[in-house]
């Protein structure tokens, strides 16, 4: 009789982990022996499943931290690029260029040797930090570049922006990690938030409304009374036009206290100049 692997018991359920264990396995202790199995295969596969996680979570870290460096000294380079092709001939300095395309060089082999440690030693970047003899455990991406390679492209650096305006740019800061934005489709859309209404606009819907049941009465006599609904509607004619007026007396009232301010500025200022 074959017997079910491991591999598919901790797949399943623990009831019906226990129902086909009872029909492989007359023997109880042998039942408990293999139930026993899968869960502890199940609970190793569950920790390896998180570590990886972790792991990879480590690593993207690093990584996009490199990112984040390298797409800001692109953009500067890019920029300066641009400037020196409009320059003069005898006007072009290129050692800027020269120190950033050698940085962002810099940073591009460390990221590959980062995506290689990552894929071939399957441990955190704190353990292949140890096991080559990285500073700080590896914790920041500053930390796998030799000192002496940081001290010479930051003294390069210096010199260049020595004689410029510009702040110089941290080659090698230790900035606090941010992860990467959302993409707009996953990203949790805002409530549109919608203003309440105008009593105008309040009253020429109540108006609307009522032209209807006017209608509807002047078609259908059994449905209410026509002249209760006319006199209804001609109030709200009434309303609505009154708060127009209101309105307008308010709006008129704000023009008028507006000029009145302005033509008491311009006659203060007159009077200070000396033309009053």
């Amino acid at each position: 009789m074959a017997y079910t692997s491991i591999d598919k018991l901790i797949q399943m359920r623990p009831n019906a982990r226990h129902n086909l264990l009872t029909q492989e396995h007359k023997n109880p202790e042998e039942r408990a022996r293999m139930a026993a199995l899968a869960v502890a295969a199940h609970e190793a596969k569950r920790v390896a499943a998180i570590k990886k996680a972790q792991h990879t979570k480590l690593w993207a870290t690093l990584l996009h931290d490199i990112q984040r460096t390298r797409n800001t000294a692109t953009a500067r380079l890019k920029r300066r690029q641009a400037e020196l092709d409009a320059a003069h001939e005898e006007l072009k300095d290129w050692a800027f260029v020269n120190t950033y395309t050698q940085y962002i060089a810099l940073l591009d082999k460390l990221r590959s040797k980062l995506h290689q440690y990552r894929d071939r030693s399957g441990q955190p970047p704190s353990a292949v930090a140890n096991e080559k003899g990285i500073p700080n455990n590896g914790r920041h991406w500053v930390d796998w570049i030799p000192a002496n390679i940081r001290t010479q492209f930051t003294n390069r650096i210096e010199e260049i922006y020595a004689s410029r305006i510009e702040e110089p740019m941290a080659l090698f800061a230790r900035k606090a990690y941010t992860p990467p934005k959302k993409r707009p489709s996953q990203a949790k859309p805002l409530l549109k938030r919608v203003r309440d209404k105008s009593p105008i606009e309040r009253l020429r819907d109540k108006l609307a409304l009522a032209d209807t049941e006017v209608m509807r009465a002047t078609q259908d006599f059994t449905y209410g009374d026509l002249g209760e609904l006319t006199k209804q509607r001609d109030t709200l004619i009434g309303e609505l036009a009154e708060a127009k007026r209101e309105k307008n007396r308010r709006n008129a009232l704000k023009y008028y206290h507006e000029r009145k301010a302005e033509m008491q500025a311009w006659r203060d200022e007159q009077k200070a100049l000396g033309n009053i």
